[in-house]
């Protein structure tokens, strides 16, 4: 009788017992920690491999906007300018109401 009477009472109190143990929760603490470090980890080589392509683009464009000026730099200086045809040509007081005249060509 004592043992029918036990285990009841064992059955009873696992029916109604609410929470989690201190077991329990140092494992789901341990298993989020994990998963945590994981999802830290990915992120840093992600922002690490988007920074260093943020900086390959402003180096390129840096480069382009150098290329550029240095073209225009050379445009200027007279190179690169064709000697048997100069692109504009002026004359004076053969516009409407005689006004000055200038066409590029």
């Amino acid at each position: 009788m004592m043992i029918l009477t036990k285990k009841i009472f064992n059955e009873n109190i696992l029916r109604f017992r609410s929470g989690i143990t201190l077991p329990e929760l140092l494992v789901a603490m341990i298993l989020v920690s994990l998963l945590m470090i994981s999802v830290f980890y990915v992120f840093s080589n992600f922002f690490k491999a988007s920074i260093s392509q943020e900086r390959y683009a402003l180096e390129q464009a840096d480069t382009q906007i150098g290329g550029q000026f240095l073209k225009w730099d050379i445009f200027m200086s007279g190179y690169g300018m064709s000697n048997a045809t100069f692109p504009m040509s002026t004359s004076d007081n053969t516009g409407e109401n005689s006004s000055d005249v200038l066409t590029l060509v």
